[in-house]
């Protein structure tokens, strides 16, 4: 018998703040299930801004005004209710601080760090600089130093955004974002279907967890009434 591994692929971008708050309320309803863990989960690159000069960074609340044309009253009337939605989860959003920057380093870093099993801690160490801290990630002393801080090298570190070590990883991602026909994110895909969007409440994770643990349970079923070819 053979079992095949029921799997959650997820785009995400570093600037994003809905890719935050949908990362902790994932978690949170995984960890309602016991049998969660039957799930494999699989984080992926995207970029909303992949022009953006690398290098440089901008003020979230300039970049929504130049790219969206909203005004300064109109965003920060927008960041409320996602404020208040993150302190649920533990989220101290501080949108007044968080800079938009090209993500493209960050999201190779995360590549590298999976190999050592620390790519989602280092994720997650991003997305608290910059939605929280308001740090500089388009500064590579920054990007180093919150590496260090999920104890991670900073020396192979810089090497790897040096040589661009995980560039073709971050562009396999991106074309197949393109080719599933991904717009935006966050997004979560089920065998290249896009199964759920945004940053929906816990209930609708819940429904999607379920969703998938039936499958496992029924492919389990599948596996188990058939001779397979030896």
């Amino acid at each position: 018998m053979t079992s095949t591994a029921i799997t959650l692929d997820i785009w995400i971008d570093l600037v994003c703040p809905f890719c935050y708050l949908a990362k902790k309320r994932l978690t949170a309803s995984l960890e309602q299930f016991q049998d969660a863990s039957t799930i494999k989960i699989r984080w992926h690159s995207f970029q909303l801004d992949p022009n953006f000069p690398v290098g440089e960074s901008l003020s979230s609340f300039d970049h929504l005004h130049i790219k969206k044309g909203f005004s300064v009253e109109q965003i920060e009337q927008m960041c409320i209710p996602l404020a208040e939605q993150g302190k649920e989860y533990g989220i101290n959003f501080d949108f007044k601080k968080s800079l938009n920057f090209n993500t493209n380093h960050a999201h190779q870093l995360i590549h590298w760090a999976a190999a050592f099993g620390k790519g989602e801690r280092l994720m997650h160490a991003f997305f608290d600089a910059v939605f929280c801290t308001g740090l500089d990630l388009s500064k590579i002393s920054n990007v180093l130093s919150v590496c260090e801080s999920v104890e991670l090298d900073a020396r192979i570190a810089q090497e790897v955004i040096q040589k661009n070590q995980f560039v073709l990883a971050v562009e396999k991602d991106v074309q197949l974002a393109q080719t599933i026909g991904l717009r935006g994110v966050p997004s979560f895909v089920h065998q290249q279907q896009l199964v759920l969007y945004g940053a929906p409440q816990i209930e609708e994770f819940n429904q999607l967890i379920q969703r998938l643990l039936s499958l496992e349970t029924a492919q389990q079923q599948i596996n188990s009434s058939y001779c397979p070819i030896r």
